[in-house]
């Protein structure tokens, strides 16, 4: 999987960051995203967005596929 939209500058609108699933066998059935160590939360349209406002300085998260099958990427 991977994701598009991210980038280390400072921006004063908010972020989209779109995730890309792939899967071979039984296709990608969604896409999941949190702030590190935060919950996890459904990708709508496997897209997610960052406010420019909500803290300054870098922000992590983390994203995963899971397929038809239930198997987490």
């Amino acid at each position: 999987m991977s994701a598009s939209g991210v980038d280390a500058l400072w921006h004063r609108t908010a972020v989209t960051v779109t995730l890309t699933p792939s899967d071979a066998t039984s296709g990608a059935a969604r896409t999941e995203y949190r702030p590190a160590g935060g919950s996890w939360t459904t990708a709508a349209g496997n897209q997610f967005f960052v406010s420019a406002t909500a803290n300054d300085g870098s922000h992590v998260y983390e994203y995963r596929a899971i397929d038809r099958a239930g198997n987490l990427s």
